[in-house]
């Protein structure tokens, strides 16, 4: 969900799911972005058979990287120093 002025809210069923959605939806916009930097009257937009056949071809549940990134996105976190994971604390807060 876009909120105007007030930026964007992702839900998943899990943390990855709600992470995928919103990274996706960021990768979405910034190609919006860098494409109307070329003006408008550049911009031509893809026919329904072309994005049903992109969305086909994305929806594979069973592919072998489904559930590699997380770990590896968790991993990268833990170099970083960045504390996500939750303690006994029903107040801590999640990072």
């Amino acid at each position: 969900m876009i909120l105007r002025n007030h930026g964007v809210l992702a839900l998943g069923e899990t943390v990855r799911e709600a992470f995928e959605i919103m990274y996706y939806l960021d990768c979405a916009c910034q190609i919006q972005v860098d494409a109307l930097a070329g003006g408008l009257h550049n911009v031509q937009l893809m026919s329904q058979e072309a994005a049903d056949k992109s969305a086909a071809a994305l929806q594979r549940p069973m592919r072998p990287a489904a559930h590699k990134d997380w770990p590896a996105l968790l991993r990268m976190l833990d170099r970083r120093g960045v504390k996500y994971a939750s303690n006994s604390d029903p107040g801590s807060q999640l990072f």
